[in-house]
């Protein structure tokens, strides 16, 4: 019923990516990024577990510039906090977060 066209025969072209190469100094520079991020983010967690019931009406009130936070890191340390241990991860996010720390140290 349906023949197949001769003479038309294309060869798929395999292309290959060249790995991307980093130096020392942007390996550096994101290295010392995803540290100080995961450092930050550790003394948000820890603030997070003294000050999570004072925080609670500071996340409903987020833009409102008279309200301040009990976290550490002020309100942004509240979001985070409560984003990743009440809503996500748990407890357990401290140690995703050591890890982050420890694969930005190395």
């Amino acid at each position: 019923m349906f023949r197949k066209k001769k003479g038309n025969t294309k060869e798929k072209k395999t292309v290959t990516k060249k790995p991307v190469e980093i130096n020392n100094q942007q390996r550096l520079i994101l290295g010392s990024f995803i540290t100080l991020l995961g450092i930050f983010s550790l003394i948000s967690f820890i603030s997070y577990f003294f000050s999570a019931n004072n925080d609670q009406s500071v996340l409903n009130d987020f833009k409102d510039k008279s309200v301040e936070a009990d976290n550490l890191l002020s309100k942004l340390g509240a979001f985070i906090g409560d984003l990743f241990i009440k809503e996500t991860f748990g407890v357990s996010s401290i140690i995703i977060i050591s890890l982050i720390i420890i694969s930005g140290i190395f």
